[in-house]
């Protein structure tokens, strides 16, 4: 169990078989005592959120995946979004998943504006 930067550099070592792996991952990737970014591409990558968000997803799932966006668009030292291929549509899929979310919350209101200031202000 490590939280700072062991668990930053293990989750880019980490190999993904599916299953109980990908599952912490999705929950934990990018929480660490550094910066969530610093793990977001690896988190990212490693789920397959792009193939994730392109179906309806559970609202765990949702907010998963939101919080791993979330700490992609985030300022800090890394660009995370300059490692995704077509990021338009990594969030429109994304936005689509939101209109079919029925339990939200104000932390997922807040996330949810967050990550769509990011994208009107860079990706529109």
């Amino acid at each position: 169990e490590v939280d700072g930067w062991g668990r930053i550099f293990g989750i880019e070592l980490l190999e993904v078989d599916g299953g109980e792996i990908r599952a912490w991952l999705m929950a934990e990737g990018v929480h660490n005592t550094i910066l969530p970014g610093y793990s977001a591409i690896n988190t990212y990558e490693k789920t397959s959120i792009r193939e994730l968000v392109k179906n309806p997803i559970t609202t765990k799932e949702y907010r998963q995946v939101a919080e791993i966006l979330m700490a992609m668009v985030e300022p800090g030292p890394i660009d995370n979004i300059a490692y995704v291929d077509d990021p338009r549509s990594l969030f429109e899929d994304f936005f689509d998943r939101s209109d079919e979310q029925e339990d939200f919350n104000e932390r997922d209101r807040a996330i949810l504006q967050a990550i769509k200031d990011y994208y009107d202000a860079h990706l529109v």
